[in-house]
């Protein structure tokens, strides 16, 4: 899944830190069937880019970074995107609790 942040500077640009997020699946000891499992997988940013955003076009500017620099970006991506579902899903359960409040006082 692609993803990215924008950011406003100090110096009034725009930076954009886009990645594509690689889902986190816990390791398994055995599948449903008695077989082995499988171990964790995912959970990280690959393909990081960052870019100038401007009116005309975004440059590309992730050569200025080491490997290292973008691999904290891609962390903080993974991180950021998990907070932004774990709030989604909160969202939806505090809608579901309303409604079903909603409908208990009928």
């Amino acid at each position: 899944m692609s993803w990215s942040v924008i950011m406003q500077t100090e110096m009034d640009l725009e930076i954009e830190i886009s990645g594509t997020l690689v889902p986190y699946r816990p390791a398994r000891m055995y599948e449903r069937n008695g077989d082995p499992g499988s171990p964790s997988e995912g959970g990280y940013c690959e393909d990081v880019g960052v870019f100038i955003v401007r009116k005309n076009g975004k440059f590309d500017i992730t050569m200025a970074f080491t490997d290292n620099e973008l691999e904290k970006f891609g962390i903080e991506l993974y991180e950021h995107e998990m907070i932004m579902h774990e709030q989604a899903l909160a969202e939806q359960n505090i809608s579901r609790g309303e409604a079903d409040r909603d409908e208990g006082s009928w």
